[in-house]
């Protein structure tokens, strides 16, 4: 798995669908997850960082039934504002 975090606007999302087009040009499987995408709701609950966790397990778990066993996250911290 690798792990790409940091603050909103820094390019984790651009980095992330870059090594995935790598990994794609080389044919080696693997899976992207933009946490973004996993915590888009609104109202915004007063648990999302509980919504998100559930969807990745949700998503982790299709993933892992398919074979993935690479994995690509982009994600940075969570705000309910």
């Amino acid at each position: 798995m690798l792990v790409i975090a940091g603050p909103a606007g820094v390019g984790k999302s651009s980095v992330a669908f870059e090594i995935s087009l790598q990994l794609q040009s080389s044919g080696i499987a693997h899976a992207l997850i933009d946490t973004d995408e996993l915590d888009r709701i609104f109202p915004v609950p007063s648990d999302l960082p509980l919504v998100t966790e559930q969807n990745l397990t949700a998503v982790l778990q299709t993933y892992r039934q398919r074979g993935v066993r690479r994995l690509i996250l982009a994600g940075g911290p969570q705000s309910t504002s």
